[in-house]
């Protein structure tokens, strides 16, 4: 059985992308007012004083914009010395060096800018970003970002950025080597600590999340820190000290209604999940006035979950950047498969650490579209960043089970016996179960199949998860229409009295195992 993954706790967790694409998005921008942080620069002004190169450049040019402190010399030597010697520079190195020399802010812009961009890659479709995994392009990156560490070993975004580049091959040692440098450098850089808290929270390290963030003198002032230490407390059920400071700093009117955005989403969700509908409401509202892609999605969710809450997608089409979560998931609810695989896949392009977008893709080509070969590259995809995860494994064993693949289905199929399935819920071994049910009826081992099948469907019952029984047993109900079993007449009864209770996907099988029957009648 394919699995959707459905989050339970959708919070506002910060997107990571690299520092090109967060800066022009204007969530690093300095539009902020008095109420800024101290946050220092004399160690990188001190370090440009004493070796003036491209990196103590950059690592002073980084500090400054991040900080809101750009009325000192120094600075503008090391724009001077960036700008002179643009062919040892980055592209975006560059680019804030002169936005900041020509006085302009950056801010969200509504032009998708690299909507579809891996890293330094151009990808304009699928069969693309095939093409760039088969040729070991992120290895190739990697070592063209190590050799400008190199030359700028204080530039705290490179090591973010080499940090991001081995999250995508699931490397978390190297990772999590990579970003405590960078947070050594620039412990209170908006930028290094957002980036940090998703790694860590993608590592399931929550403590050290929020241990980063605590330790910062920034994120008390920052409205995106506090935001960030909010929905990381949450997610470990815990309660954030600095919802009172997230109150005060919307209350004083001080920030712009942009920078704001995901705070108030994130104390908005906090204020539904105790049942302060009214106060809820007010904040998302304020989260709506000039969003992000994040809180977007976050309104799409709560949406789906609290029907008071009344929020219309199609309202902001065309006005904020990367909105593929939130339209993967009203593609889905609109049952527009092939825009929501499409916006799954880029939701994955722009994040493809995250196995959220692997899963709902994979399921959404496997179950609705049946293009399996979809479904199969963006499963590979994901075990890159996400080594033997037992939910990806599991959607890859399905497609490729279904395209009667058995070869390469028993190859993946035997990685589950590396999976720690004790470390997941019930939930992951019925949907293994399953799944090996399907390889093993289209291996043509008919008893094995019905008994990995009717074990999933007798531990759903005893868990007492209804829809993962009534989903075993439509899918156990199609293989025995396939192979005309005995049996299949006793299923074709259950599966008719399944309650589809608003389950799309249930509603599916059950129209698909209508059609096989009548197939048999004629």
């Amino acid at each position: 059985m394919a699995l959707k993954f459905d989050i339970k706790q959708r919070r506002v967790i910060p997107n990571w992308r690299d520092f090109k694409r967060t800066m022009r998005l204007g969530e690093l921008s300095n539009s902020v007012s008095t109420q800024r942080p101290d946050i220092s620069v004399l160690r990188p002004i001190n370090d440009w004083q004493q070796n003036r190169n491209i990196g103590t450049a950059a690592d002073l040019v980084n500090s400054a914009f991040i900080s809101g402190k750009t009325e000192f010399p120094e600075l503008n030597e090391a724009i001077s010395y960036i700008i002179g010697n643009k062919d040892q520079s980055s592209r975006s190195l560059f680019e804030l060096a002169t936005s900041i020399s020509e006085g302009t802010r950056q801010t969200p812009k509504n032009d998708n800018i690299n909507q579809s961009k891996l890293i330094d890659l151009e990808v304009e479709d699928f069969d693309d970003f095939k093409i760039h995994l088969e040729n070991n392009t992120i290895y190739k990156i990697i070592n063209k970002t190590k050799n400008k560490i190199t030359t700028q070993p204080y530039n705290s975004i490179l090591w973010v950025e080499l940090a991001r580049l081995y999250s995508f091959l699931g490397n978390e040692s190297k990772a999590e080597k990579a970003m405590t440098v960078a947070l050594g450098l620039s412990p209170n850089n908006r930028f290094v600590l957002r980036s940090a808290t998703r790694m860590f929270i993608h590592f399931d390290n929550l403590d050290k999340a929020l241990y980063y963030l605590r330790k910062s003198d920034a994120t008390r002032f920052d409205p995106w820190l506090i935001s960030a230490h909010i929905a990381t407390s949450s997610l470990m059920k815990r309660f954030s000290p600095l919802i009172k400071n997230g109150i005060s700093i919307i209350n004083s009117k001080k920030f712009s209604e942009y920078d704001l955005t995901e705070l108030a989403s994130s104390i908005g969700t906090l204020e539904l999940s105790e049942g302060r509908l009214k106060k809820s409401r007010e904040l998302l509202e304020l989260s709506l006035k000039s969003p992000n892609d994040n809180s977007l999605a976050q309104l799409e969710w709560l949406a789906r979950i609290e029907k008071k809450i009344q929020f219309n997608l199609h309202d902001f089409r065309g006005r904020v950047s990367n909105t593929f979560e939130a339209f993967t998931l009203e593609n889905f609810q609109g049952e527009n498969w092939k825009e929501s695989l499409g916006n799954s896949i880029k939701w994955f392009l722009d994040i493809p650490y995250s196995k959220r977008p692997v899963l709902f893709g994979s399921f959404v080509a496997s179950v609705f579209l049946k293009d399996y070969d979809t479904a199969v590259l963006l499963c590979e995809s994901g075990l890159n960043a996400n080594p033997l995860d037992p939910s990806i494994l599991n959607n890859l064993v399905y497609a490729l089970a279904s395209q009667n693949n058995i070869e390469k289905a028993t190859y993946y199929s035997e990685m589950f016996n590396k999976v720690k399935l004790n470390q997941y819920p019930d939930s992951e071994k019925i949907m293994q179960l399953a799944t090996l049910g399907l390889v093993h009826f289209r291996s043509n081992n008919i008893p094995m199949g019905k008994s990995l099948y009717e074990q999933a469907i007798e531990k759903a019952r005893i868990i007492k998860d209804d829809y993962l029984r009534d989903l075993a047993i439509v899918n156990y109900t199609k293989e025995l229409i396939l192979i005309n079993d005995s049996e299949k007449d006793t299923f074709v009864q259950m599966s008719d009295n399944i309650s589809e209770s608003g389950r799309k996907d249930l509603v599916f099988f059950k129209n698909e195992i209508k059609d096989l029957i009548k197939k048999i009648e004629k």
